[in-house]
């Protein structure tokens, strides 16, 4: 029943039929059984990356996610690679790496041989190559042939011509180009033997866009080899955002081999599609093809120069995304310190490393103020608003970035846990309301001087703060809620 119910949704996905594939398992989930239910969860996300239909994926990923931790570790890996292609769309690499390695440890921690593991390591590659990530993406690939071997599947029909041709036009991007001659010609010459040997059928559909632009692109960039450039194959779902993608630029790759050179250029002035899905280098380097051929080399070589800067801006993201990841690691070291006080794992909160709500409450029951102090109350605002539009994953790293941005601010010896979802409390015994004020700017401006907008866009983070001062002995229980009240009262205020 589940290889059975597995395969459905499978095919129809090689087949690009992708709004039947959401259909099917939204019917899988609700009725199948728990194997079967899990991996329809997942493959829905697949068909909705595929359709374009981003907005629904964070719901879907969250409804997938703890399915997907109960089953074999090639489901958990298959998350991870959606989930980082729902990152990459969002601008987000560091999240989309940090969904890469996850996967990737996944799947190293000891999935079975099982068509599964071949979707999962054949999309973990896919997700590699859009970060630029060829030489692993590569290597999934062929583990994922390799499983395929192993259990008996015809191995051509797994091969990922995505992949092959992305890494061919990303070392076109960088000036490589009798390397990208290579992969793309062989792209297209074991394609051709595939279908001479084995018949259509034998590649899958959802590929064939990815084939046919590696024929019209070698068209383009190399000597004519006679009869004109054929035109895109027919496609179920052709408005696919890849699809289009590959689609437009194949037109303008066929008007440069048919010496059309202005119905290029003006192609590409029309350009409407996410290109980065296949490379974002790509139209400019199409528009110097286009230029060259009709004779006007100054500008050709300048767009030559403008997608290598466009090709080489991933790699200066990069470099910051490994200067950002060891300043969150940095910061997750200090919050383990912080927690290893407690040794009670009952009173830590396991998203943040921070005390919860149960210690607060013990340390204000047992641990009597022999000086004066301030209570704080710290409300992330707009959290539900993240949780809505980006989902609850995104959600639970932005409270984990808060945390650590507040576990900087606050002085040694002050108490900082989180009570509830998205509010945390601060005890600073001996301070007065203008060292809480002080320190409750800087936390503000801290937060506010992170970079957001690589993990939930334009989606305000902020935080509201309200504080309480006590005198020796007075009640701690007592203050948190003159604070929680003052707390919704700045909330309020900023409205």
């Amino acid at each position: 029943m589940a290889e059975v119910s597995t395969d459905i949704l499978r095919t129809m996905i090689a087949d690009g039929r992708h709004s039947d594939a959401v259909e099917r398992a939204n019917e899988l989930a609700a009725t199948g059984p728990p194997y079967v239910a899990a991996y329809a969860r997942l493959q829905k996300i697949a068909a909705l990356f595929n359709l374009g239909r981003f907005a629904e994926i964070p719901a879907a990923l969250d409804d997938a996610y703890t399915v997907a931790r109960d089953h074999d570790p090639a489901f958990l890996a298959e998350f991870h690679a959606l989930a980082a292609g729902r990152a990459f769309l969002d601008g987000s690499l560091d999240r989309c790496a940090t969904h890469i390695v996850l996967g990737d440890r996944a799947l190293r921690d000891g999935a079975a041989d099982s068509m599964e593991a071949v979707d999962a390591y054949g999309d973990l590659g896919y997700m590699n190559s859009l970060m630029g990530f060829y030489e692993h993406a590569i290597a999934l690939l062929h583990e994922s042939l390799v499983i395929a071997g192993r259990i008996g599947q015809f191995v051509p029909y797994f091969r990922r011509q995505d992949i092959e041709l992305r890494q061919a036009l990303y070392l076109d991007h960088c000036g490589q180009g009798e390397q990208a001659t290579r992969i793309l010609t062989s792209i297209v010459d074991e394609a051709d033997e595939l279908i001479a040997t084995h018949g259509p059928d034998a590649l899958r559909p959802i590929l064939r866009v990815a084939v046919w632009y590696a024929r019209v692109r070698l068209a383009a960039t190399g000597p004519a080899t006679g009869g004109p450039p054929p035109p895109a194959p027919a496609m179920v779902e052709a408005e696919a955002p890849e699809n289009e993608a590959m689609v437009a630029l194949g037109e303008v790759c066929r008007a440069i081999t048919l010496g059309e050179p202005d119905r290029a250029l003006d192609l590409l002035d029309r350009l409407d599609v996410r290109v980065e899905l296949v490379g974002v280098g790509e139209p400019e380097r199409l528009r110097s093809l286009a230029l060259a051929a009709a004779g006007r080399y100054r500008e050709a070589f300048l767009a030559v120069q403008a997608s290598f800067a466009a090709t080489s801006t991933t790699f200066d993201r990069a470099r910051k995304l490994f200067l950002d990841s060891v300043a969150v690691r940095l910061d997750h070291e200090e919050l383990h310190r912080t927690a290893a006080r407690y040794a009670d794992e009952a009173h830590t909160d396991t998203l943040t490393g921070l005390p919860n709500r149960r210690h607060f409450q013990r340390y204000a029951a047992t641990e009597p103020l022999r000086t004066r102090a301030v209570i704080g109350v710290l409300d992330l605002d707009g959290l539900h608003s993240v949780n809505a539009e980006h989902g609850h994953l995104v959600g639970d790293e932005v409270l984990q970035r808060v945390a650590a941005v507040m576990s900087r601010s606050v002085r040694r010896g002050d108490l900082l846990a989180r009570v509830g979802g998205d509010e945390f409390v601060l005890v600073m015994p001996g301070a007065v309301l203008a060292d809480a004020e002080r320190l409750g700017a800087r936390v503000r401006a801290d937060i506010a001087a992170e970079d957001w907008s690589s993990l939930v866009g334009a989606t305000p983070v902020s935080v509201s703060v309200g504080w309480a001062e006590l005198g020796p002995g007075e009640g701690l229980i007592e203050a948190f809620a003159e604070a929680d009240r003052r707390m919704l009262a700045a909330k309020d205020g900023t409205r």
